[in-house]
């Protein structure tokens, strides 16, 4: 379907498959590689081609919401173990796609490493940015590493990076960018496809100290030599939301800034009942008022360390910018902050610049 916004459409399929996981070589195949499974510490698809099952999805189990703030898009994929709710709100621009998924199937015996794979026509050439930590992006070339000659045995396995944020891709036209609500491994297989894993459910342990298989279930019976640790139940379930943005050409990055805070971090909202009698609540005069920063600037920390006295105050604070270099034409600037006007309720008598830790000045 086409996806449009004030800055531009954009033709995307969102796909859900799977991988199989590699348990052994086929019969007849030897290799010193030949034991190493995929595990809880290896993604490792089977071979010979690390096949993409595409699930398609049921005709009959899709619905249509529609409501004066969002559609609402339910669709259900063969097998009945993944649903999925594409959101397109009115007032927004990017779709998020909320997943259910789970459990997964393995009465076939087969291990399987589930992926969501968003499919647009935008010519990325094979390169596309992962964040690191959420802060700089690094740039990713399929099949080739910056700084060395790759000899690639692990087609699939070996162009995946950890995605713990936000990925992007884009073309001289277009960029699309994915925001995460958790840590995930993510990679741009063809050109115009980003994929992340959501979910996995593996029958052979990977031999890497874990001692057991990837194959988490309701319940487990207790560990030796109470029990056996059998797994007891369906597999889990899990739910997830990726964010979806569509913008002009260049400004991947940009997108997945402006919301990465906002869908990794949520505000959680908390209402109840308190007595008027408490006496340690705590007094609005105690609570530190800042002003409104720049949009480019995040709070990483504002925390009050010690009270000297009732009109003073000793607060560790940490500021860091939203935005990597070049990532935006005015947003990756410098930005100078005036501490006499972040705390306009106090007057600020020092600071003092400390290392990182917060516990040694720099």
């Amino acid at each position: 379907s086409k996806v449009s916004n004030k800055n531009g459409s954009l033709d995307v399929k969102s796909e859900w498959g799977y991988y199989k996981s590699w348990s052994k070589y086929p019969d007849g195949v030897t290799s010193s590689f030949a034991e190493q499974a995929s595990g809880a510490y290896i993604f490792r698809p089977d071979i010979p081609d690390a096949i993409y099952h595409k699930l398609d999805p049921v005709p009959s189990d899709v619905h249509v919401y529609e409501s004066d703030i969002a559609t609402e898009v339910h669709t259900t994929f063969e097998g009945s173990w993944i649903h999925q709710i594409a959101k397109i709100y009115k007032q927004k621009d990017y779709v998020d796609i909320d997943f259910t998924v789970g459990p997964i199937p393995v009465d076939d015996g087969v291990g399987k490493e589930v992926v969501h794979r968003i499919q647009t026509d935008i010519r990325n050439n094979g390169i596309f940015y992962t964040d690191s930590n959420g802060r700089e992006f690094v740039k990713r070339e399929r099949s080739k590493r910056q700084t060395w000659s790759l000899t690639e045995f692990e087609p699939v396995a070996g162009n995946y990076y950890p995605v713990n944020t936000a990925m992007y891709i884009e073309d001289d036209d277009v960029s699309a960018s994915i925001v995460t609500d958790r840590s995930q491994g993510g990679s741009s297989l063809m050109d115009g496809s980003m994929e992340l894993m959501v979910h996995r459910r593996i029958l052979v342990d990977d031999s890497r100290g874990v001692g057991e298989a990837l194959n988490e279930t309701s319940y487990i019976s207790p560990y030796p030599p109470f029990g056996d640790a059998s797994r007891i139940g369906q597999g889990l379930i899990i739910t997830g939301t990726h964010r979806l943005y569509i913008g002009p050409k260049k400004s991947g990055a940009q997108m997945a800034r402006e919301e990465m805070d906002a869908l990794f971090s949520p505000l959680v909202i908390f209402a109840g009942k308190m007595s008027q009698n408490i006496s340690n609540r705590t007094s609005v005069n105690e609570r530190i008022h800042i002003a409104e920063m720049p949009s480019n600037i995040q709070l990483l920390t504002l925390k009050l360390i010690e009270c000297m006295h009732e009109n003073a105050k000793d607060i560790l604070l940490r500021l860091g910018h939203a935005y990597g270099k070049d990532e935006c034409k005015s947003n990756s600037k410098a930005i100078e902050i005036d501490l006499t006007e972040l705390f306009p309720s106090y007057d600020v008598v020092s600071a003092t610049e400390m290392t990182l830790t917060g516990n040694r000045k720099k």
